[in-house]
C-alpha cells in the first residue's frame, strides 16, 4: 500500500512495521557474500540461467542461517545451470591460461590520453 503495508493475494493486510521483515531488494549473490541471514530467498529465472553455475548458486542459498527457498520458472534448468562450475580465474591464471591457448603472449593495449587527461584503454 502506499503506507508500507503488504496485501496478500487473499485480501489480508499485513502492517508495515509487523515482525521482523528485512527488505533486500536485488541483492547479487557476489555482493552477498560473506553475509549472512536467519533466512534466504532465491529468485533465479530463466533469463539468469546462462550466468549461474555451481559456485554462484552454493553463495546464494548458503546465506541463510535456517532456510534458503528458492524460485524459478523452470526447475529442470535450473538444475542443469547450477550443475556446472564455473570458476573464477585471477588474471595472473587468465593470462596464463590465454599463453597456453593462443600459444603466445597476449597483447596488452597501452594507455592514450583524452583531451580531458583521462586514461583509456583501447
Amino acid at each position: 500500500t502506499p503506507k508500507g503495508d503488504i496485501v496478500t493475494e487473499s485480501g489480508k493486510v499485513i502492517g508495515k512495521d509487523y515482525g521482523h521483515l528485512a527488505y533486500g531488494y536485488v541483492v547479487t549473490s557476489h555482493a552477498s557474500q560473506g553475509k549472512s541471514v536467519s533466512q534466504v530467498l532465491v529468485g533465479q529465472s530463466w533469463a539468469s540461467f546462462p550466468a549461474s553455475s555451481r559456485e554462484q548458486f552454493y553463495v546464494s542459498v548458503s546465506r541463510g542461517k535456517k532456510k534458503a527457498t528458492i524460485y524459478t520458472d523452470n526447475k529442470q534448468e535450473l538444475l542443469e545451470a547450477v550443475g556446472k562450475s564455473d570458476p573464477r580465474l585471477s588474471a595472473t591464471e587468465l593470462i596464463r591460461e590465454r599463453v597456453l591457448t593462443l600459444g603466445r603472449q597476449p597483447v596488452v593495449p597501452s594507455p592514450r590520453r583524452l583531451d580531458n587527461q583521462e586514461r583509456v584503454y583501447g
